[in-house]
Formats: C-alpha cells, structure tokens, sequence
C-alpha cells in the first residue's frame, strides 16, 4: 500500500491540488526524480521542476533520437503491429496524420493500405532516419499542417507532452468532420508493477521523456476532458511471460523486442521444442488472465469529436 506523503501537488487531469503519494523516488538511469501519484484521480507523473529543468524547448528538436532496426518487422508479436491490428479499420484508404512518428515502425504497415500520409516529427535527427528508411520527409512543426485528415495518429507521444488536454484540442483542428484520433500510451497498469510490485523494475520503467502515465481510466479521463469521445479502447499485454520471468528471476529483461514479446530462453539458450510448445501455451493462459482483468502494458483509445 502506498505511503501517502503531506505533498501538495496540482495534478492537470482533475485540476486540483491534493495529497499526492511518492510511487518512486529514482527514475531510469538511477535519476533521481519523484514520480507522484494523484490521490484523487490516480494519474502518475514526475516532478514538474524536474520536467521544466530536463525537457526544455529544444529537447525534442535537438537531443532526443531513436535508432532504427530493420529486424523489428521479423517479429510477427511487435507492438507496432499488434497496433496496426486493432485499428486497421480506421486506416484503410484514409488520409493520415502521424504525429510523432519516431523511427517509421508504424509507416511500414500503412504505406500500401492509405490514401494518403503525412507526418509531423520534432526531432531533426528523426527525421533524417525517415527519409533514409523510408523515403518521406515529415513536417518540422503542426504549424505547418494546412489541411484536414480522416485519422491522426499518436503512438506513444502523448506521455512526452507538458499539457496533453491543450495538445489534444489543438490537434482536433486537423481533423476532419467524421475523423478519428488513434491514441497508443504505455499503460502504468504493467502487471510488473501493479499486480507484481516489483520495485526494481519501477526504477526502469520511469524515465524522464515520459512526464505522465497513464492507465485505462486516466487515458479515459483525458479523452473526455479533451472534448472528445472514445469509440473504443483495448488494454493488452505486448511482453511474454518469458519476458516477466526474466525479471523474477533475472532482475532485467530480455535484450531486444523479439525476445522480451515471444517466448524465449535467451539466459539458458534452451531451444527444446517440447519446453516451447509447452510456454507457448502458458504464454497464451497468461496473456488472457490478464486480458480478462483488463490489464496490459500498453493502452489502445480510437476516438472521435
């Protein structure tokens, strides 16, 4: 049970300032940074003084760079496409707006199924990868969007931004009357630490790109006090049980995406077909008690105006 600290903190979600609990006092990299925890509506996030001395104006534009890696396609278990899967529905032939595309995952699944594709990205390292990788030149800016798109798409950005509810209103403008925002968001709900507890994996899993953290209900919170409605929402665990193994017994996790979303022995390299069959299976009973307490690692929302 959480230790609720006297520490008065304005949470932007419910617009009040209450008793916030200390969930972590360290963040990736051994940082030290206060992840707090609104006591009225549970949002978690970190410290604003931290957040305002770390993410300056440039920081996007400048510092922050994710690197390529051609093999993540070979993993049929990958989040990109697990994503893909879900809202596939609302990409066909549409117009889109990616806004954040990072390394061009999700570019790969839509490039032969859209109408059309644009792109805003920060980060003028991002955008040299894209055009290398995939040939398209992004936005440097939503200023310089001028037109309105059937879908816009968010994947794991809207935990970067300072004020979420401002950035949602303002992208609302860039779609059109029907239109759709897909929105994907790590889900703080990660059964390692809110069914398991693990205090050094919360150590890993804060880090200080990502200024707040969401669950089911808080990521349905902000939707609604954006204006907007949601059409549908989905929690899903992408990591394997191997993967949550690892971290019992290993105290980190496997070394690359494949591994940490299939099952996989990496630490004994046991490559047995009859102990596969047999996690295989585990990994699906797994998979699905958690999908029935509504539980997952990454949160899901399609929703409209």
């Amino acid at each position: 049970m959480l230790k609720i600290f006297n520490v008065k903190k304005k949470c932007f979600l419910c617009s009040k300032i209450s008793n916030c609990a200390i969930v972590s006092k360290l963040i990736k990299d051994n940082i030290k940074c206060n992840v707090y925890k609104c006591q009225i509506c549970s949002l978690q996030f970190l410290d604003k003084k931290f957040v305002n001395k770390t993410i300056t104006k440039n920081f996007y534009k400048k510092k922050y760079k994710l690197l390529y890696d051609n093999s993540l396609y070979q993993n049929q278990n990958n989040i990109y496409k697990k994503i893909f899967n879900y809202t596939k529905s609302y990409l066909i032939n549409k117009r889109i707006l990616e806004v954040g595309p990072g390394s061009g995952y999700f570019y790969f699944y839509l490039k032969k199924i859209v109408k059309s594709y644009d792109s805003v990205e920060l980060g003028a390292g991002q955008r040299k990868i894209l055009k290398k990788y995939h040939n398209f030149s992004p936005f440097h800016s939503i200023k310089q969007v001028k037109k309105k798109y059937d879908t816009i798409i968010l994947l794991s950005v809207v935990e970067h931004v300072k004020n979420p509810i401002s950035f949602l209103n303002q992208l609302k403008k860039y779609l059109n009357k029907n239109g759709k925002i897909i929105i994907e968001v790590p889900n703080v709900d990660d059964p390692l630490l809110s069914y398991y507890n693990l205090d050094y994996y919360k150590k890993n899993y804060y880090r200080k790109v990502h200024l707040n953290y969401f669950n089911s209900n808080t990521i349905k919170k902000l939707i609604q006090k954006s204006n907007l409605k949601i059409v549908k929402q989905k929690s899903i665990l992408t990591y394997s049980l191997t993967n949550h193994l690892s971290w019992f017994y290993m105290k980190r996790g496997n070394k690359n995406s494949f591994d940490a979303t299939n099952v996989c022995f990496d630490h004994t390299h046991n490559n047995n077909s009859k102990l596969n069959e047999l996690f295989d299976y585990l990994d699906k009973r797994y998979k699905n008690f958690f999908k029935n307490n509504n539980i997952g690692d990454i949160e899901i929302c399609v929703c409209k105006k």
